[in-house]
């Protein structure tokens, strides 16, 4: 009997032994990269965008065709 339960614990030890082991081991999760895609500012509202999505006329850059027909900001101008 106390041979039996000798060799459960050594047996439950074992376990939790790897168990923690292969936990250790694990690469942590690699965070995002950021794309690197350069953002534009809204000549209107300031609101920052990525450069592909970006309407541009002239020097400024708009996000959306409403701000780009409204023009810039009165504080912009």
């Amino acid at each position: 009997m106390l041979l039996r339960l000798l060799l459960t614990l050594a047996l439950i030890g074992a376990l939790t032994w790897l168990w923690r082991n292969r936990r250790r081991q694990a690469p942590p999760a690699k965070p995002t990269e950021p794309s690197g895609e350069p953002m534009l500012r809204c000549a209107h509202c300031g609101l920052y965008i990525p450069q592909h999505l970006a309407l541009t006329s002239g020097a400024s850059s708009y996000c959306s065709q409403a701000h780009l027909q409204k023009g810039p900001s009165h504080s912009e101008r």
